[in-house]
């Protein structure tokens, strides 16, 4: 005989675990678009946490909860955008012929976005750096290295990359290049990044070594 425990029927658990995790996805996306409203209507820097749990119409805990940082919606927002464009942003490198004109094109695809965000990208990189080693980081780095990734172990195959050091070696090292790279480009006051990120390109596939035949300093 099946005994009925005072707790109910078991069966009927996973249904309240799921209502609990869609009423919880439910929530954070409630907060989540508070907070996008109050950066698109004003000035990031004006909105504090107090003002998006009061636009959000939840308790400060609860919104800490979801978001322990202001800039934690930045990543979130980047992280979002690049799942959405991660399809086309590969179609457009595979059209590419070689390695260095794929990676180029990633790069001036990610050019084009930081361009249009460039009053977030401090906030962003504030947030990156202070989550290196973290499984948030790993989380938010996740399409950008998972294209370079694929993109340099097709170039292994084809014999354009050295295979020493690793091919997970050489990712980190250009998602960490592109980090300098955007931080150099916000301290220059410059409109454009095309010449930021083609000079790091340069220096990822060809290192800082003099080049035969270049003239003596």
């Amino acid at each position: 005989m099946n005994t009925v425990h005072a707790s109910g029927d078991p069966h009927r658990a996973p249904l309240r675990e799921g209502r609990r995790v869609r009423k919880e996805h439910a929530l954070r996306e409630q907060i989540y678009a508070a907070a996008w409203s109050l950066f698109d209507a004003g000035s990031y820097e004006a909105v504090t946490m107090d003002s998006i749990a009061s636009a959000a119409d939840v308790a400060r805990g609860t919104l800490y909860k979801h978001f322990a940082t202001k800039e934690a919606f930045i990543q979130e927002r980047f992280y979002r955008d690049a799942v959405e464009r991660r399809e086309s942003s590969l179609a457009h490198c595979r059209r590419r012929r070689s390695t260095a004109a794929r990676l180029r094109e990633l790069l001036r695809l990610d050019g084009e976005y930081a361009e249009c965000m460039r009053v977030y990208v401090g906030p962003y990189l504030q947030h990156r750096l202070a989550t290196v080693g973290s499984n948030k980081a790993a989380v938010e780095r996740t399409v950008f290295e998972e294209i370079v990734r694929g993109l340099l172990e097709q170039g292994c195959m084809d014999g354009e990359i050295r295979t020493y050091p690793s091919i997970a070696a050489l990712t980190e090292h250009f998602v960490f290049l592109r980090i300098g790279t955007l931080m150099r480009w916000l301290g220059s006051g410059d409109v454009s990044i095309a010449p930021y990120f083609e000079q790091m390109l340069d220096l990822f596939l060809h290192g800082v070594a003099r080049m035969e035949g270049t003239a003596h300093e």
